[in-house]
């Protein structure tokens, strides 16, 4: 008779194990990653291509002087001292800028609106348009001789 009791609470325990397993899986399935976490990570993803996008296009070397964007930048918003190729370092870094981004953004139909502004809000140079529905910003400072830029880009959602 022990025996036999001993069986059916080891078929007791088996059932409490096999349901509680069962209750694990189903509060995961209902607490655990799902569409919120997809969109956290979707967001993420497109906040950190606004921001290397800033950081990859300001270290980019340019065939004006071996100068980088960063510094055509620097130049375009305080003296323009810097001639590229007869073009003045705005007109050329614009130029730079824009040939990158459609070599990114536009050939995968994203849109993007790309600008600089001094201190005092100005905008110094402008690449894009402004997005008209949701959009995905980043902005980061530029030291300058002509004060702190703001560098920033709006990439379009819609």
């Amino acid at each position: 008779m022990e025996k036999k009791a001993q069986i059916e609470m080891m078929g007791l325990v088996v059932i409490v194990i096999i349901i509680a397993v069962a209750f694990l899986f189903l509060f995961y399935y209902l607490a655990g990653p799902g569409k919120e976490n997809a969109n956290l990570k979707q967001t993420y993803q497109k906040e950190l291509l606004a921001y290397n996008s800033i950081g990859a296009v300001l270290q980019a070397t340019t065939e004006c002087r071996q100068m980088d964007i960063a510094d055509l930048i620097e130049d375009c918003a305080s003296v323009k001292s810097v001639d590229c190729f007869g073009k003045d370092s705005c007109t050329y870094a614009g130029e730079e800028i824009s040939y990158a981004f459609n070599e990114i953004f536009t050939k995968n139909n994203v849109f993007y609106y790309f600008f600089v502004m001094d201190a005092q809000r100005n905008i110094i140079l402008e690449i894009g348009q402004e997005c008209a529905g949701s959009r995905t910003s980043a902005t980061q400072p530029l030291p300058s001789r002509a004060g702190d830029l703001i560098i920033g880009i709006d990439i379009c959602e819609d």
